[in-house]
């Protein structure tokens, strides 16, 4: 639709949802992402995607190539639930997307870029910017569960560098059952400080619809830290089926 539009002389904002949406997942982990939804079909939006997208089409006529303002990094907030969570989906695609609409096309280079974004998510992270890492730290796992809840627990000491929000990730490993899950809690020193009572069922599944229940996020809140305490992460599970339902317990910070 852009290039009639701009062959009228009028000018154009591109925003085609495959390249511009940022709230798509970023990458095509369904273990670590919970689903960011567009109409019907979930997709993805990488950064090579967003950084490999030219503003000017192909068919338009060069004449018409100054019709073409420059484009715009979408975000849709449905499925947002917190500004950390907009930071997240922003970061680091929409430093793909000012590059490829202030740089000329001709000059731009992926490799180069890569290794220029490296710097940039330094500066993020300088001023607190809550950006996907690409890489979510493991804190531990669990093995052969039997039917009837018990109590699990992983030392994230390590892993806890302030007060704040700590979320936690449940992921089944593949080819196993699933787990149910009746609380998430957090302790510091041994005594609980905060616990999300909502109830969890984590499943491997490879189906992006039917595993929108693999991340299962758990949402804990560290009221006030103390340099040199232990911090662990506790849960109450089960398995479903049978005991063949190992996985692994994700800090994700998409939220």
């Amino acid at each position: 639709e852009a290039v009639p539009v701009a062959e009228a002389g009028d000018k154009v904002v591109m925003t085609p949802d495959n390249d511009c949406y940022l709230n798509y997942v970023e990458g095509t982990n369904l273990t670590y992402e919970p689903p960011f939804i567009v109409g019907s079909s979930p997709s993805y939006n990488s950064v090579s995607n967003v950084y490999a997208f030219n503003p000017l089409p192909s068919a338009l006529p060069a004449q018409y190539d100054t019709n073409i303002l420059g484009a715009e990094g979408t975000l849709f907030t449905e499925y947002v639930p917190s500004y950390e969570n907009v930071m997240y989906k922003l970061f680091p695609r929409l430093c793909a997307m000012a590059e490829i609409t202030w740089t000329p096309h001709g000059q731009q280079n992926y490799a180069n870029f890569a290794q220029r974004l490296v710097a940039d998510e330094q500066r993020l992270s300088a001023m607190g910017v809550n950006y996907n890492y690409e890489s979510i730290p493991a804190v531990g796992t669990w093995g052969q569960l039997p039917a009837g809840y018990s109590t699990l627990q992983w030392d994230i000491t390590t892993n806890v560098t302030g007060a704040g929000e700590i979320d936690v990730n449940f992921a089944c490993a593949p080819s196993t059952n699933g787990i149910t899950i009746a609380w998430a809690d957090l302790l510091q020193n041994g005594t609980e400080v905060d616990r999300d009572t909502h109830y969890g069922y984590a499943q491997n599944n490879s189906s992006y619809a039917a595993s929108t229940t693999n991340r299962t996020v758990y949402v804990l809140r560290l009221p006030a830290y103390q340099p040199g305490a232990t911090y662990s992460i506790g849960a109450s599970a089960q398995g479903i089926g049978s005991t063949n339902c190992s996985g692994t317990v994700y800090l994700p910070n998409w939220n």
